[in-house]
């Protein structure tokens, strides 16, 4: 099974990190300076409309890079590290991508996901994540609710982002150093995980608007767990 990368800048990121993953790039610009930044990936010439449907989607700036399929990580190849990331039905693509690039930005160590149970990783989500797909440990599981026991049996703090009354302001907050950070939809977590936390965070707003969406308070709760450290 093959996987796609739509964009120049989702490609190129890919790219200088995993060359050995493109079998070729398709385009309908065979002019563009682009393709010289791709030494040694073959081109193949091919119509905006076949891009189209290649990519799914149109925003694809006339480049579509096939590439070998990304390999997961296990859980216990994650449990030596401190920070992971936990998501639960994140349904949106450009959510997660989105979701994605901020795990990466802020040097999150895997991110963990039920199959199934959210978005496909397909190649809306490559292209906003910038790269970060393909850079990021991920880890998919059938059971988030077992993982999470797993990773607490390995001395993690499973820590969710939750609007519930016994939530803490990330504000004051304490983050532990082994974190799992666990992010659900945006009407909430399942009631499930929200039992395997440890304790709960939630953001402030000081707007008129209510919430942030689960992409934006995503990279809000990684830089404060940065800030902790720093």
């Amino acid at each position: 099974m093959t996987a796609y990368l739509i964009g120049k800048n989702a490609i190129f990121e890919v790219y200088k990190k995993a060359k050995k993953r493109f079998i070729c790039i398709y385009t309908h610009k065979p002019r563009d300076v682009f393709l010289k930044q791709l030494e040694g990936v073959p081109v193949e010439f091919k119509s905006k409309d076949v891009l189209t449907k290649i990519a799914k989607s149109e925003s694809h700036q006339g480049f579509v890079a096939k590439i070998k399929p990304k390999s997961f990580v296990t859980p216990y190849e994650l449990f030596q590290k401190d920070l992971i990331v936990a998501l639960d039905e994140i349904q949106d693509p450009h959510n997660l991508g989105a979701i994605l690039r901020a795990c990466e930005c802020f040097g999150v160590e895997g991110v963990v996901f039920s199959k199934n149970r959210g978005s496909p990783l397909t190649s809306v989500v490559a292209k906003t994540s910038q790269g970060a797909l393909e850079i990021l440990d991920l880890c998919e599981v059938s059971n988030l609710a077992t993982t999470l026991d797993q990773f607490k049996k390995q001395d993690f703090e499973v820590i969710g982002a939750d609007l519930s009354q016994d939530a803490h302001n990330v504000f004051d907050f304490s983050f532990p150093k082994k974190c799992v950070l666990v992010l659900g939809k945006e009407s909430g977590m399942r009631h499930l995980l929200k039992k395997k936390c440890d304790q709960l965070v939630y953001i402030p707003m000081f707007g008129q608007i209510d919430s942030l969406n689960v992409s934006q308070a995503t990279a809000t709760l990684l830089a404060f767990y940065r800030a902790f450290f720093t």
